[in-house]
């Protein structure tokens, strides 16, 4: 059965694969981002200098399944506050808040051909038999995403951070919202990359109502001692 690995991307040649995996995603597959602007097949923009980024791996050869960015505060801004309309004010948490990016998911995963088998993803996400057979083709990256999302709350602990953006599809926040990842709405939707709107999460919140998936090939105690 396969598991994942989910680790802090710090070196060159990992960062390297997760380029690759967002130019496969982003740009051949769905078409966000044209494909001509990177003739070198590595899908990036000024925002990856001031993110930490985070990928899955495969538990059994290495390859990068999935990827996520958090985008930090920084003089380049953040693109959420560039792209969407936001009708709250948000001053008090500026600084301190960044913006969850470039959520990318391997076509090999959702083609099911490494994905953790029934039983095991109803024991990660706590799932009823029915959900479980209705909904297996999309348990596989429930695990991952969710993955990567605990990834990124240990790190914004590190960090100091008390807030996360998110601008994103309404099927991917009723995902995130399901599995107690409480982004809620801070303005309307726009045209952007399809059809997204502007989401705000209390990591506070998050903290309270998150199971943590220790199941996912690598324990918080694990990986916190990896990003030291």
């Amino acid at each position: 059965m396969e598991q994942f690995v989910f680790t802090r991307v710090d070196d060159e040649a990992l960062m390297a694969q997760v380029l690759e995996l967002r130019y496969r995603v982003y740009c051949e597959e769905r078409g966000f981002e044209e494909a001509e602007d990177y003739p070198d097949g590595k899908e990036s923009d000024i925002y990856d200098r001031n993110a930490v980024h985070f990928a899955a791996l495969s538990g059994t050869n290495g390859t990068v399944l999935g990827t996520m960015r958090m985008i930090m505060p920084s003089a380049d801004g953040l693109p959420i506050e560039k792209n969407a309309l936001i009708e709250e004010d948000l001053g008090t948490i500026r600084g301190r808040v960044s913006e969850m990016s470039r959520l990318a998911v391997s076509r090999q995963l959702r083609a099911g051909e490494c994905c953790p088998g029934p039983q095991q993803a109803k024991c990660w996400l706590e799932l009823s038999e029915e959900e479980v057979r209705l909904n297996h083709c999309q348990l596989k990256e429930f695990c991952l995403v969710l993955g990567l999302f605990e990834c990124a709350y240990l790190e914004s602990k590190k960090l100091g951070l008390t807030h996360w953006y998110g601008f994103m599809s309404r099927g991917l926040h009723a995902l995130l919202r399901r599995r107690r990842v409480p982004f809620r709405p801070i303005g309307p939707f726009v045209d952007y990359h399809g059809r997204r709107r502007p989401y705000l999460a209390s990591i506070a919140e998050f903290e309270e109502s998150f199971v943590p998936a220790y199941q996912f090939g690598r324990s918080q105690q694990e990986y916190a001692a990896a990003v030291g």
